[in-house]
């Protein structure tokens, strides 16, 4: 199926550009949501004529995400997690943790815009972490995952409760077969 971009896309085309995408693709995401239209005669003539307001467009949105994406240079984020006695991680640090630390510190971003290629954090220390707000507008901030005493004592209080609702079911149990 070929379709005329109406935006860039990362490894796809540039606006105006006329490409071959699989027909699901294309009908299920690509023209639903405008960033292309069907490649026809009458398309490509309408997107000739349109081609220089839609750069202009898009050149406004970059400006505007470019302004968003300076607020979070050299950002530094620290996440606390339940690590063991020899220091590894209880679990990982995911894009969820890492967009939760930064809107507790004012600073409102998107799931989709962290990048974790690697996979979610599994161990302490420092990570660098990519946040992508448009292929060409990219932001690299630190993570940093330290071992904390709450995330500890949170999971040793668990353990104890739990321990704690184990012995009454077990007493309830002795008192019950003794009568």
């Amino acid at each position: 199926m070929e379709v005329i971009l109406k935006e860039t896309i990362k490894n796809l085309g540039e606006i105006g550009d006329v490409v071959t995408v699989k027909p699901g693709y294309g009908r299920n995401y690509l023209i639903p949501t405008g960033k292309a239209a069907y490649a026809t005669p009458e398309n490509l003539r309408i997107l000739g004529q349109e081609k220089e307001e839609l750069e202009r467009k898009q050149q406004a949105e970059k400006e505007l995400i470019r302004a968003r994406s300076k607020e979070f240079e050299n950002l530094r984020l620290t996440i606390e997690a339940n690590v063991t006695e020899q220091g590894n991680l209880y679990g990982s640090i995911g894009t969820i943790d890492i967009v939760n630390s930064a809107n507790s510190m004012g600073k409102e971003i998107e799931r989709s815009e962290v990048n974790l290629p690697d996979g979610p954090i599994k161990s302490i220390g420092e990570h660098e972490v990519t946040l992508i707000f448009h292929p060409e507008i990219q932001v690299v901030i630190l993570v940093n995952v330290v071992g904390g005493e709450v995330a500890i004592k949170n999971t040793l209080d668990l353990e104890e409760e739990v321990d704690n609702i184990e012995e009454e079911n077990k007493n309830e149990e002795i008192i019950e077969e003794s009568e």
